[in-house]
């Protein structure tokens, strides 16, 4: 092309693939590397099991809870009220399958399920034993044994929608983790400042956010802490999600409606420009 290149209405010399006149590549920092993670890829949806099921097994052996844990996928965070688990996972965690065999009848269900599919795998094995998830994360997790919740996010979500998650939910693959615990993480990370940041360098899936943990987060110049930060925003939009029975997305659709002025959504607004003034303090 060697004719006139315009963009905003203004002739530039070029423009680059984020449609700015210039591109400037952020570097990756070492403060942030091992801090974030995928979550599990199990490979092999028959490790889901429903709530009906659950019940069938415990009513068999209540022991069988041991191996049962709550699961939560990007969809349940966006979609879900409350940002809960939306349903369960068969959980062998790293155990052997002679510790396996005292679950008689979940590890049935892997075998029935499961073990087919993961034998006629072939290429890069991650994960030989059928009964356990295909990647564990298991360094990232030992990193955060000492905690009782962990920071996450949903992959792909039309807001960027920060949470804390339980230590011991299994998040699928369509959920970004973070090594935080802690109010202030939260607030950096649900601010203004951190979204227009994760857009610029994280890509979309039609008009979504797809995170990129290592150009959106492993780029993010994480600002010291200026002050205290309580827990006031979560609460409040939990109540919110709660009480109006609302997912998180519909939450911030009416949070970015210019005709919404109901008193607990200004609130959640008015907690969110203490929490953006906070960490560009």
């Amino acid at each position: 092309w060697s004719g006139i290149v315009i963009l905003n209405e203004m002739a530039v010399p070029k423009i680059s693939s984020k449609l700015t006149q210039e591109e400037h590549e952020a570097h990756r920092l070492s403060r942030n590397k091992g801090n974030c993670s995928d979550g599990i890829k199990i490979q092999g949806d028959g490790f889901i099991i429903s709530e009906t099921e659950r019940e069938r097994l415990l009513a068999v052996n209540p022991s069988n809870s041991d191996v049962i844990s709550p699961y939560i996928t990007g969809k349940d965070m966006v979609q879900g009220i409350g940002c809960k688990p939306g349903g369960w996972i068969i959980n062998f965690r790293t155990w052997d399958y002679e510790r396996a065999k005292q679950f008689p009848e979940p590890l049935a269900v892997l075998i029935e399920r499961v073990k087919e599919y993961r034998d006629s795998l072939t290429g890069q094995i991650h994960e030989k034993d059928f009964w356990k998830y295909w990647d564990k994360r298991e360094q990232f997790f030992a990193n955060m044994s000492s905690c009782t919740r962990i920071l996450a996010c949903p992959s792909t979500a039309k807001y960027l929608i920060m949470t804390f998650i339980k230590q011991g939910w299994i998040a699928s693959h369509s959920v970004k983790l973070f090594s935080f615990d802690d109010y202030w993480a939260f607030a950096v990370m649900q601010s203004t400042l951190h979204e227009q940041w994760a857009r610029a360098q994280s890509g979309k899936l039609e008009q979504r956010l797809a995170y990129n943990l290592s150009k959106a987060f492993g780029t993010f110049p994480w600002p010291a802490q200026s002050g205290d930060s309580d827990e006031q925003y979560i609460q409040q939009r939990h109540t919110i999600s709660e009480d109006r029975k609302l997912c998180f997305t519909d939450v911030y659709n009416l949070f970015h409606s210019s005709n919404e002025t109901s008193e607990d959504i200004q609130k959640l607004r008015d907690l969110h420009i203490r929490m953006d003034q906070a960490v560009a303090a």
